[in-house]
């Protein structure tokens, strides 16, 4: 069909902009299911197609004019040829009496921009990780000499929560153009609405190349972050198998709201996700449980779910037989934080929930209420499933940023520097892509200190094994990895995944 389009239009005058539109119609659905390492291949077929067809009428060259990269492109693309110094440098010749703004999908932003800034300084956290001191790094020294006559700058980081932060990016593409740089999370939606469109661009620092071989470096991601499967273990069981959280007694965040847990459970379609959860579903010992299963995968294959949303991996239905129950049963959350708070209670025993591994660090220590209650379901070895899934943070610049070097240094101070990290690399469950900036919790639940709210004396030493994070080499098997371009072509499925809820019991 499409040679046959070609060929017809071959065969036109004027043919420039048909061609595009054709190229553009056929070609860019594509991408979506293509990985993205291979966008390079199908960009260089669309470029010879149009050295061959697309040269206006009397240009015999068959070449077509290069296209002007804009300033930020250039900046960007020096920056990523300069040692961290220089680039740094830059930044200073850029902020000295300005105000710059950006944004993300967390709340630390603000305080990784101020330790950024006194970087620039010369300065470094002190050991407690709330002052800073000047460093005696010869690098840091140069930086506190170039450009330090009362140099200044004001730092302003917004705070959007899951999808709105592309309504913030947008508007601001179209209006004022003051943001620099955004940490994003939801990959397939950034793919579709900001990379794909030209709006963010991909900033990628020497250093983290040479700290990260072999990683995808399109988007630029920060680290991945585990949302993990939890018990409340007063019942004094154990989850042996996935299909357990598939009963009303498993919390999940509102996937409507939260991207994250929407494409957590379309990526569990793809063939490697799907097969595990198979090999789960057969493992089920218990016969009622087993029922159940049977009834959503009976529901699935009735309804032709799989064939509607062009699922065609071989267990796939499997998978949506999974999605369904979840989706309907489980108890809808705003936000991690009361999935946490109520699965710490021994009057909650037995329930369970997905929700972000770093929230334990927030349980308050009461007679009812303690970490010690949570088990971290993967730990369990006779637990037969994934333990959960992985997303990113992503480093993006704004097509129109006002000051490209320093958004550029930023996105390599929180990917390439201790300090930079340590706003997210505090907690457990943050893991690193560059792996030097990374903070061991392997032993961060050996002699815990919990401090009385009234005296602000120690209280009591508590020991908490599900604190003691086993880390990327353990978790990296266990977790469902995003996948921006698998999730964004079958982004589809969250139409059914969004009627779940509604569905009679």
């Amino acid at each position: 069909m499409y040679k046959n389009a070609y060929i017809f239009l071959l065969k036109r005058k004027g043919l420039q902009t048909t061609i595009y539109a054709v190229v553009e119609i056929h070609i860019k659905p594509l991408r979506r299911v293509l990985k993205m390492k291979k966008y390079v291949a199908l960009s260089l077929t669309a470029l010879s197609l149009f050295s061959l067809i697309g040269c206006k009428k009397g240009d015999t060259s068959g070449t077509p004019a290069p296209v002007e990269k804009t300033r930020v492109q250039k900046a960007i693309e020096e920056a990523e040829t300069l040692n961290w110094v220089d680039l740094y440098k830059k930044a200073k010749d850029e902020l000295n009496g300005k105000e710059w703004f950006a944004c993300g999908n967390t709340s630390r932003g603000q305080g990784a921009m101020d330790a950024f800034i006194q970087c620039l300084q010369g300065n470094k956290y002190a050991d407690d990780h709330k002052t800073f001191v000047e460093s005696t790094d010869a690098n840091y020294a140069a930086l506190k000499a170039y450009n330090n006559t009362n140099f200044s700058v004001k730092s302003n980081w917004s705070n959007q929560t899951g999808g709105q932060i592309y309504d913030y990016v947008d508007n601001d593409i179209k209006g004022a153009k003051q943001l620099n740089r955004a940490l994003i999370q939801n990959a397939n939606d950034l793919q579709a609405k900001e990379i794909e469109t030209g709006n963010l661009l991909n900033f990628v620092p020497k250093e983290y190349k040479a700290a990260a071989p072999g990683e995808e470096y399109a988007p630029l991601g920060r680290e991945r972050n585990a949302k993990v499967f939890r018990h409340n273990n007063a019942d004094g069981k154990k989850i042996k198998n996935r299909w357990q959280f598939t009963g009303t007694d498993f919390q999940f965040r509102n996937f409507q709201n939260e991207t994250v847990g929407r494409n957590f459970l379309i990526r569990l379609t793809q063939d490697k996700y799907a097969d595990q959860v198979k090999a789960a579903y057969d493992a089920i010992d218990d016969t009622t449980l087993k029922a159940t299963a049977d009834a959503a995968i009976k529901y699935v294959k009735d309804n032709k779910i799989a064939k509607t949303y062009g699922i065609t991996s071989t267990n796939g239905e499997y998978a949506l037989a999974w999605d369904y129950l979840v989706g309907r049963n489980n108890s809808y959350a705003t936000d991690d934080g009361p999935i946490r708070t109520d699965l710490a209670k021994k009057s909650n025993a037995g329930r369970n929930g997905l929700l972000v591994y770093s929230k334990l660090r927030k349980i308050k220590e009461t007679k009812d209420s303690s970490v010690n209650n949570v088990d971290i379901v993967s730990y369990n070895t006779e637990y037969k499933g994934v333990g959960g899934y992985s997303y990113k943070h992503y480093c993006q610049i704004f097509k129109d940023a006002p000051y490209p070097y320093a958004a550029c240094a930023f996105s390599h101070f929180i990917t390439c520097n201790k300090d930079g990290f340590y706003a997210w690399g505090k907690d457990m469950g943050c893991y690193p892509i560059n792996t030097t900036v990374g903070v061991d919790h392997s032993k961060g639940g050996e002699g815990w200190k919990v401090y009385n709210e009234a005296t602000g004396e120690v209280d009591k030493v508590i020991t908490a094994e599900t604190r003691n994070d086993k880390g990327w080499s353990y978790w990296k098997d266990k977790l469902v990895e995003e996948d921006p371009v698998y999730s964004s072509a079958h982004a589809k499925l969250s139409v059914w995944l969004g009627t779940l809820k509604s569905l009679k019991k």
